[in-house]
């Protein structure tokens, strides 16, 4: 499943972590940084046809990057274990991106401490949940964003190289900046991310299912406590809990 990985900072094919954070991270292998995007914060976000050429990862030319991972707002190491989750009716159209609470950092891999990314964008968009059990997120990017990493972090420890341009207002250039450092550099210009699916809440947790998906999605805590959405959910690249807030649109 893809998670909101556009709820937390902004992200995604999505998965409710994808979605959650739309933003804030593209997809990864196994902990390894992909050259779609780069970006393999959540693991969840940014599936897409990014990444190397033939070669796969593996040093080829990089590809159209597909959903991107988007900065959102800065986390912070407070432990996110404990949450109340309480349930509630989601439909109703909510602000993005959502703000993080609570969480590991999201511009640091732990999987690779040497990575670093920097951004300096701007991301606005809504998630919608409509009363017949469908969703729509739309969100719209302006700005940069770079990333650096050893290859030995890179899938096929080699570092894509190459440029590559979409008609959805995405940029990117990869490449080795000194023998064994991998750079990419992405420029939004009025990208728009959006995805569409079927959602379900049952009791206190809700599941989301991108359309075209084929694997079930898991449900998340949730909890709406007047104008405000909170999905809590496990960031599966570090294993920590993470909790995101959605204010009402």
């Amino acid at each position: 499943m893809q998670r909101l990985s556009i709820l937390a900072c902004g992200l995604v094919t999505v998965s409710l972590t994808g979605l959650l954070a739309l933003g804030c991270g593209g997809g990864s292998s196994e902990g390894r940084v992909d050259g779609g995007h780069g970006a393999a914060m959540s693991g969840n976000g940014g599936s897409g046809t990014g990444g190397a050429g033939a070669g796969g990862n593996s040093g080829g030319v990089v590809g159209t990057g597909g959903s991107l991972g988007a900065g959102g707002s800065p986390s912070t190491s407070t432990s996110c274990d404990s949450f109340d989750a309480c349930g509630g009716s989601v439909v109703g159209a909510w602000k993005m991106p959502a703000t993080m609470l609570c969480g590991p950092s999201l511009t640091t891999l732990a999987s690779c401490p040497a990575y670093t990314r920097t951004d300096n964008y701007q991301e606005t968009g809504t998630l919608t949940f409509a009363a017949d059990g469908s969703f729509r997120s739309v969100m719209t990017m302006n700005g940069t964003e770079s990333i650096s990493y050893p290859s030995t972090c890179a899938v096929g420890s080699a570092c894509p190289i190459g440029t590559s341009a979409t008609d959805a207002g995405v940029s990117m250039s990869c490449g080795e900046s000194s023998p064994g450092s991998c750079h990419c550099d992405y420029v939004y210009r009025n990208a728009v991310i959006s995805e569409e699916g079927t959602y379900t809440t049952t009791g206190t947790t809700l599941a989301m299912v991108s359309s075209g998906s084929s694997s079930d999605s898991s449900p998340e805590d949730y909890c709406v406590q007047g104008n405000t959405l909170l999905v809590h959910f496990t960031d599966s690249s570090s294993g920590s809990k993470v909790t995101m807030a959605f204010a009402k649109q």
